[in-house]
């Protein structure tokens, strides 16, 4: 998912909307990075230590490894991105960056705190099952509200550029 998430990098292969309007992904998580190196230059505390350019400019090693991944699901990145979206005056670019947020609030939902999740499931109402849910509903939100612009839209075709590949939705 934070690969596909890459891909809606600018002249990437994907252009994720949320509405007619809001464009949202990769250059979020560009500009988190060039924030933290602001607190750095500052001598500030990093918000999400563990981020490293690498991470960010992701070539194919840094593709194929689970650890930028599972950085961009967990709370320190969700949190950098939460207070900066909630500046006031709000930043000009919060709304794309709010989707961002939920995208990314979404991945964790589903795996972080779903189905890599350490806990065990022991009844129906756990709260692993509910994360995964909420995370499913994120997506199948996301796709229902691009069926509703455009009721013809392929979804599942290999060339669409709004919405994640159809192998992503499926591992979902």
């Amino acid at each position: 998912m934070v690969n596909t998430l890459f891909s809606s990098k600018q002249g990437g292969t994907k252009q994720f909307k949320q509405g007619k309007s809001t464009e949202f992904g990769w250059k979020a998580i560009i500009d988190l990075y060039k924030r933290e190196l602001v607190r750095v230059h500052n001598n500030q505390a990093r918000m999400v230590p563990r981020l490293r350019e690498a991470h960010c400019l992701r070539d194919s090693w840094t593709k194929l490894n689970v650890l930028p991944a599972k950085i961009m699901q967990q709370e320190q990145v969700l949190g950098e991105l939460f207070w900066y979206v909630n500046q006031y005056p709000p930043p000009d670019d919060a709304s794309e960056v709010q989707e961002t947020l939920a995208y990314l609030e979404a991945c964790s939902l589903t795996f972080e705190r779903g189905f890599l999740s350490h806990d065990r499931i022991r009844n129906l109402d756990s709260e692993i099952l509910q994360n995964i849910t909420k995370g499913y509903d994120y997506f199948s939100g996301w796709l229902t509200s691009i069926l509703k612009e455009d009721p013809k839209y392929p979804h599942t075709s290999s060339t669409q550029r709004s919405f994640l590949s159809w192998q992503s939705m499926f591992t979902v």
